[in-house]
């Protein structure tokens, strides 16, 4: 990462300024934006706003005391003005914006009520050129605003829809502009349901007080529109494009709509009527869907008996997913039993092996450990005479967050890639994310 002069220039004024401060840790002067540098910009902020407990978290705290002193402009009237105008600055500097043409001089200019207008644009909400609170906790963040990496022009549409249209909503903090369909902007869409709904405990999970006033709500069909106030279908065709299905985004749902929604039904194995009906909903949400919808697999963690697979072919079942080995130390008998195949192939089901050893925490994940894993995998799949050719799942059981994936699960699966090579390509692989809770369906998402 290249070294910014600005930002250095940011990281030394906070430590010749608030070294000494109790609550405060000096920052490394290395011109490079990241957590560390935002956190101490807010312990800045923190202390000027008055409060003594200092933290890394923006919180209600420090949007409250934010909100007694009112925006942050050229007009802003407080004994410790000076300083939160720099901190403004470094923000701006951090996140790529020219705050005063290389000053910090506790003085607003016009070039940085021009830096604010930029970023609030990239936003999506209105430019005032002054820093709201919860603009000022934007600017404290790692968030992207521009369009970056993967991230696409249909989602960050959306993602700037959001925080035009909710940012007076107490439950709401600005998401990133980036393009990318994160955690944060999960929790936001489910939010902004919930607001839709009138769901009582809004958490931005979608539980079951929430599945329920969906599933309450009439289908969306070709013609059906947005209220004045309500945004019922530009939500769901926000959540069809945060599931990279680029659906319009206009609040009128259109026949063109309805094809894409066919498109994501037949890939889900659900109803495919081209509708917004309550199955869609929860697969567009939640990785398990609508666990109570008919689906065509299984994924086992225990033995398929005669009576069991009689039991899931009768229920409409045509594939059951079984364990390779079992978990090492663990009393629980996952594994395929000695005859359970020629059972779940006589009762005329098809069946997919997954290998699962512990993978529930980030940790475990490396190239190393790929590369054995890989190994453990065949040797087992092969002793059950699985065919040369054969699809293996390898689950990861953890909660991956975007920036997890490069160091941790990529570099397993090229380990896992390079033991294949070294057997000649027996197998092939898939990798299934949380494979004990995933729906019993094709609706488990897969990279």
């Amino acid at each position: 990462m290249a070294d910014d002069p600005w930002v250095r220039k940011v990281q030394q004024w906070l430590n010749d300024t608030y070294t000494g401060v109790s609550g405060w840790s000096p920052v490394t002067v290395d011109g490079q934006t990241g957590w560390t540098t935002m956190y101490a910009l807010t312990r800045a902020l923190q202390h000027e706003v008055g409060l003594t407990a200092l933290s890394d978290n923006f919180g209600t705290g420090t949007l409250s005391a934010l909100t007694a002193i009112g925006n942050i402009g050229p007009s802003t009237s407080n004994a410790n003005i000076a300083n939160i105008y720099n901190i403004v600055v470094g923000g701006l500097y951090c996140k790529g914006y020219n705050g005063d043409n290389g000053n910090l001089d506790g003085t607003w200019t016009t070039t940085t009520t021009a830096a604010v207008t930029s970023l609030q644009s990239d936003i999506g909400v209105p430019t005032t050129g002054t820093v709201s609170p919860k603009v000022f906790k934007a600017l404290l963040t790692m968030d992207a605003y521009i369009l970056i990496g993967t991230g696409t022009g249909p989602v960050r549409e959306v993602q700037r829809w959001m925080n035009a249209t909710y940012i007076d909503k107490s439950w709401f903090y600005i998401i990133p502009a980036d393009g990318s369909y994160s955690r944060d902007v999960q929790e936001a869409l489910v939010y902004a349901i919930q607001d839709e709904l009138g769901v009582a405990g809004a958490n931005g999970n979608y539980g079951p007080g929430t599945r329920a006033a969906v599933a309450a709500q009439p289908n969306i069909t070709v013609g059906s529109s947005d209220a004045a106030g309500h945004y019922w279908v530009r939500l769901f065709q926000a959540a069809l494009r945060f599931n990279t299905y680029d659906a319009s985004f206009t609040g009128t749902f259109t026949s063109a709509d309805s094809s894409i929604v066919l498109s994501f039904q037949a890939f889900c194995l659900l109803t495919v009527n081209g509708q917004g009906d309550y199955e869609t909903w929860s697969s567009l949400l939640v990785s398990n869907g609508d666990p109570t919808r008919n689906g065509r697999a299984a994924d086992c963690a225990s033995e398929v008996t005669a009576a069991r697979a009689s039991a899931l072919v009768a229920d409409g079942r045509v594939v059951v997913g079984r364990y390779l080995t079992n978990v090492e130390g663990s009393t629980l008998n996952k594994k395929i039993q000695t005859g359970e195949l020629s059972v779940i192939l006589g009762a005329g089901l098809r069946v997919f092996p997954i290998f699962q050893t512990l993978g529930d925490s980030l940790s475990y994940f490396s190239d190393a450990q790929g590369y054995s894993d890989a190994g453990d995998a065949v040797q087992a799949a092969t002793g059950y005479g699985f065919k040369r050719g054969t699809t293996i799942y390898f689950a990861v059981d953890v909660d991956v967050l975007g920036d997890d994936i490069p160091g941790s699960i990529i570099p397993y699966f090229q380990g896992v890639n390079r033991a294949m090579q070294r057997f000649g390509n027996l197998v092939t692989v898939q990798v299934v994310a949380g494979v004990q809770a995933c729906p019993l369906n094709r609706s488990t998402r897969t990279w």
